[in-house]
This record gives C-alpha cells, structure tokens and sequence, in this order.
C-alpha cells in the first residue's frame, strides 16, 4: 500500500522589481514632463509617487503599471487550479513536470467542501488511495510520462509565474472575485495579494483597487479582510533583513467557507 497525503498551498514572492510604485510613477509623470523618467524617479518623494499613482489608475490609464514584474514561486496547488491559472496569459510560467518527476508517495489537494462532508471525504480517500497504487504500480512497468495518465487533477504541482503589476492586477479582478472564482485558485489569489502588497503598497492597494473600481461588475472581494492582513504584515516586513522571509498570517481569512488554508511568505530582498 502507498502512502499518498493531503498538500497544503504555499505561495512566496521572491523576487520582484526594486520599488515598483516608484518606477510606475516615474512612468507616468515623464509622459507630461521634459525631464526624463530616470530623473524623475530620483526626484519625486513618496507622497508625490503615491498620488501619482492614484490619480493615474483612477482616471484608467493602466498601462502604466507594467513596469516591474513580480515573480512568485507556488508549490502544493492543484492541477486543476494550475490549468486555470495559465490561462491569465500576459504572464510567464515553469511548471513542474510530470514526465520527469515521479510521485513515489503523491500528494493531493483536498476540496473544503469534500473535507466537511463525511461520506464524501469517505469516498474521495478511497480513490486517492487506489490512485496512488495504480500509478506506482504504472512506474515500475512504463515510462513516467505514461504512468502519469492516470493521475487526476487533484495532484499537487509546482509552478513558478511571473507577472507585471497590470496584469497581476487583473487576475485578483477575476480570482478573488468570491463570488465566481473557485475556492482554491481564490484563495491563492488573497495570498499572492497580500504578498504583492508588501512590495507594490500602492498599486497593489486593496482600497485603491475598490476606488478605482477595478473589481469586476458584480464581485464581491474580501477587501476590509485583506487591509487588516497586509495591515499586520506591514511593519514586520519594513523591519525584515535583507534576505529574511517574511510569514503572512492570512488568519483573517481562514474562517470563510469559500477560503482554503494557503501558506504565504515574501523575501525581503531590497
């Protein structure tokens, strides 16, 4: 008999552009200025960067928010969440191979709503286990990349995406919308929000974003929820080292039924 586990998602932003809300702003003050955006970037204190932006994004020119990118490193999601995730196409993807990696002991996601009903967790163990023995039966006979046909889309994969600040943006429009985006890619979008946050604090403004009426026409979105995280996270990551990683406490979430338990880290590179 195989053993085979239930994964837990875990999302860290570990490498992005050095002060995104700055290089943005120098962007776009520089399309209406002599001076050139190098120049600008060296000149404009903070609070000029920040109603900058503001006042940018609110009048809807986004475009300038697509210089700098934010590269995050996502282990123990989904492939059926993976395969939601890569049709956001203005972004760049690596994900793990099941040709070449072997799951001697696979691990699996587990739906919340699978998990709070009995006799369907019943059912859904049963099955997993059958997978996990009929594929290490399969590997010991063909070739991985065969064996792995039997694999579902539960199995847990690894995938690195990078974004810009733009089009990242528009993936928390469409999948932190609770109301239509499924729980576990939802869940994965707060994380990686509330790590862009700490980076990007005014373009990835939770509140600006709900101003600026980014959201889509009738979502709904955990945005006072998500304040208060990257509220308490703040000042922790400000006084992070060069090269620590950063835990974020996405408790605040963690009780809503639509939001699946997700790990999230940042490293304080800058």
């Amino acid at each position: 008999m195989i053993n085979f586990k239930y994964a837990i998602p875990e999302i860290e932003l570990f490498a992005y552009t050095p002060n995104i809300d700055r290089v943005c702003a120098a962007a776009a003050r520089s399309t209406q200025k002599k001076i050139s955006s190098a120049e600008i970037y060296d000149k404009d204190d903070s609070n000029k960067v920040d109603r900058t932006l503001e006042y940018t994004i609110k009048m809807g020119h986004h475009s300038i928010t697509e210089h700098g990118t934010l590269t995050f490193s996502i282990k123990d999601v989904s492939r059926s969440m993976t395969h939601q995730f890569v049709r956001h196409r203005i972004a760049s993807y690596s994900q793990q191979s099941q040709r070449y990696v072997k799951y001697d002991e696979p691990e699996f996601l587990l739906p919340q709503s699978i998990e709070n009903n009995p006799e369907a967790k019943r059912i859904y163990d049963k099955f997993m286990k059958e997978v996990a023995n009929t594929y290490n039966e399969l590997i010991n006979l063909v070739k991985t990349e065969d064996a792995r046909y039997v694999l579902p889309n539960a199995t847990a994969t690894t995938i690195t995406a990078t974004f810009n600040p733009r089009s990242l943006l528009n993936f928390f429009r469409l999948r932190a919308d609770k109301k239509h985006a499924q729980s576990e890619i939802c869940s994965c979008a707060y994380s990686m929000w509330a790590e862009a946050a700490l980076v990007a604090p005014k373009i990835m403004s939770p509140k600006l974003f709900q101003e600026a009426n980014l959201g889509t026409k009738n979502g709904e979105y955990y945005i006072d929820e998500l304040i208060e995280i990257i509220d308490k996270s703040r000042k922790k990551f400000e006084n992070a080292k060069i090269g620590e990683i950063v835990e974020i406490d996405l408790s605040a979430l963690e009780d809503k039924d639509d939001i699946i338990r997700v790990k999230a880290r940042v490293r304080k590179l800058f």
